[in-house]
């Protein structure tokens, strides 16, 4: 059984996110990242329907570098897009171990939903069962590693439950690769990952918290079992 996993856990570095080859740009030092509010309160909704399993999903938005726009709309954007990457939305996806078949089948599909608003898998979250690990895991690992491939900046965010102790904290590590080896991750300061509205935003996880939306979540896995949920969850928010 180990074996096997090992295998499937290997074969996830071959997973096709679409057809385009994005080519790995030399990060920039203050790259910043920021996360829509919608998309920080299904990361941490999701997490908090399974506290005490790890759960993970992708991060989606304009592809960082992306080339297929207007001559006018590229003048306007090219000083923001070389230093900001913007996270439109987060996509729930595993609540168990995810196969690699799996991890493709989910890839493919987050990203034909959203083709239609020219977003792209940008990065990908991890919520751990125990909460102060903020650690990617083999599979985490591996699966930011691939989408690094594909995506210039990329990143990857971990929820830190901890942390939700202090009102005015995201609950959040941000990590990119690292510029010091190839296969690594390393956390970010805390400058380069912003919130939208961040303590309104804040605010509105305690209310949603308060009122059990996050039983409502619904990712992948679920929407496995019943195909009329669905995983997007753009109707919570």
């Amino acid at each position: 059984m180990l074996r096997a996993l090992g295998h499937e856990l290997l074969a996830a570095r071959k997973l096709q996110f679409g057809k385009s080859r994005g080519t790995r740009l030399k990060r920039k030092a203050m790259t910043v990242y920021k996360l829509s509010k919608k998309a920080y309160l299904k990361i941490m909704l999701h997490a908090a329907k399974y506290p005490t399993t790890p759960v993970c999903g992708y991060l989606v938005g304009p592809k960082p570098g992306n080339s297929d726009e207007s001559e006018e709309s590229a003048n306007v954007s090219a000083q923001k897009r070389s230093s900001d990457v913007d996270v439109a939305d987060a996509v729930p996806i595993f609540h168990t171990l995810p196969t690699a078949p799996m991890l493709e089948a989910s890839a493919l599909l987050v990203e034909e939903l959203y083709r239609g608003k020219k977003h792209a898998i940008i990065g990908y979250y991890h919520a751990n069962e125990h909460a102060t690990d903020k650690t990617l895991g083999i599979t985490g690992t591996m699966v930011a590693e691939r989408i690094s491939q594909e995506c210039p900046n990329s990143c990857a965010l971990v929820v830190n439950a901890k942390e939700l102790e202090n009102p005015k904290k995201s609950g959040l590590a941000l990590l990119t690769k690292s510029n010091h080896s190839d296969s690594d991750f390393e956390e970010r300061p805390i400058n380069t990952l912003q919130i939208e509205n961040s303590q309104s935003t804040f605010n509105s996880l305690t209310a949603h918290l308060q009122k059990g939306t996050q039983a409502k979540i619904s990712d992948f896995d679920d929407h496995l079992q019943d195909v009329s949920k669905d995983f997007r969850n753009d109707s919570l928010f």
